[in-house]
């Protein structure tokens, strides 16, 4: 890592000398009890690579984050499209992070009118748990979600005497689960990925940055209805994986005031094994079929020294073709997202021991 200049004026794009930084070494070699990070102040942030980069190391960081998405499904067949969706697209999420760790609970609330109207839709609940390191150059992400219920969006395709009001064709035993994960890279030491994933640093100079990753993914889809003599049901398991090679461009504004913007290719492979069950049969497949994806991000922020607030607009797109057959299965979506967030001074007894790990020092 680039010399390290801490600017006790909180000059944010002025290149500052080291004369305070190692007054304070030397202050804590001769005392030889308190770190560096219990003499700065916790208001101050360091200033890294060429004043490119501010890191609030002294801080714990809250968050609060709604995004109008949850996981849905489309599958076309011979003209013909499957739209299963949950009942209610808002998610709402609250972490918490502290320098290069994140922790994260995501939830569907019940309070917004759209997950109201249970008599027509069904009654979606879900909940998520999400964990990160984020460092110079690498970061990992892992997540685990489980979303139930779902109805067909578009049940009008499907019974010709529904009309809008009537109740739709609905999946209250049709479970999700998965477990995913991601890992990148940042080429460019100057440009910061903790300004926009975790907000424990903000960018100080406009910069962009290759970033690729590998994104993978174990999910189950359980249709757990109850079995008839008249109907089946289907439990598929599914390993995806995908290359990813994006760009990504964070422009400032002033001190405060960014844009962010950036996309992804990526490309991989999805296994399934689909059970098919009936009364009286169990009907086992399996196939491996090629994946297609692109995503494009862009948003603008408030990013200060306590406060900060962000609003992004994402596009994503994932296809696959079903091996043998002419059914595509597609998930494609565009989504908002909003957070607001406070950094708070963080614990001393949070930041010693995270100072003791090996792997930062």
């Amino acid at each position: 890592m680039a010399e390290q200049n801490i600017n006790p004026h909180n000059e944010r794009f002025e290149q500052t000398s080291n004369t305070y930084y190692q007054q304070l070494v030397q202050k804590n070699h001769f005392e030889g009890e308190k770190s560096l990070s219990d003499t700065i102040p916790a208001d101050q942030g360091i200033i890294v690579e060429d004043g490119y980069i501010e890191k609030f190391d002294n801080y714990l960081i809250g968050r609060i984050t709604t995004i109008n998405d949850n996981e849905r499904f489309s599958v076309t067949s011979n003209n013909s499209t499957t739209k299963i969706y949950p009942n209610g697209n808002l998610r709402l999420l609250l972490n918490l992070n502290y320098r290069f760790l994140s922790f994260n609970i995501n939830i569907i609330p019940q309070f917004n009118t759209s997950n109201n109207d249970d008599f027509e839709k069904g009654k979606t609940t879900g909940v998520g748990f999400s964990t990160g390191l984020n460092f110079k150059h690498w970061f990992q992400q892992l997540e685990y979600t489980r979303t139930t219920g779902y109805y067909l969006e578009n049940t009008g395709d499907f019974d010709p005497a529904w009309q809008e009001g009537d109740p739709y064709i609905q999946f209250p035993e049709l479970h999700y689960r998965s477990v995913s994960g991601v890992t990148g890279y940042s080429f460019n030491e100057k440009f910061s990925t903790k300004a926009l994933m975790t907000s424990t640093e903000r960018q100080l100079k406009s910069v962009g940055s290759f970033i690729p990753t590998l994104a993978y993914r174990y999910y189950i889809v359980d249709n757990r209805e109850e079995l008839t003599a008249t109907n089946s049901t289907q439990k598929s398991k599914n390993f995806e994986i995908l290359a990813n090679a994006g760009y990504y461009y964070t422009y400032v504004l002033n001190k405060e005031f960014y844009i962010s913007g950036g996309g992804a290719l990526g490309y991989g492979l999805l296994a399934s094994k689909i059970t098919t069950r009936s009364m009286n049969d169990r009907i086992n497949s399996n196939q491996t079929n090629g994946v297609f994806k692109w995503d494009a991000r862009g948003g603008i922020g408030y990013n200060g020294e306590r406060f900060f607030s962000g609003f992004y607009v994402t596009a994503e797109n994932r296809r696959y073709r079903q091996a043998n057959t002419s059914v595509i299965n597609e998930n494609w979506r565009v989504f908002m997202q909003l957070h607001v967030g406070y950094r708070f001074n963080a614990p001393e007894k949070l930041r010693k021991t995270v100072e003791s790990i090996p792997i930062i020092n």
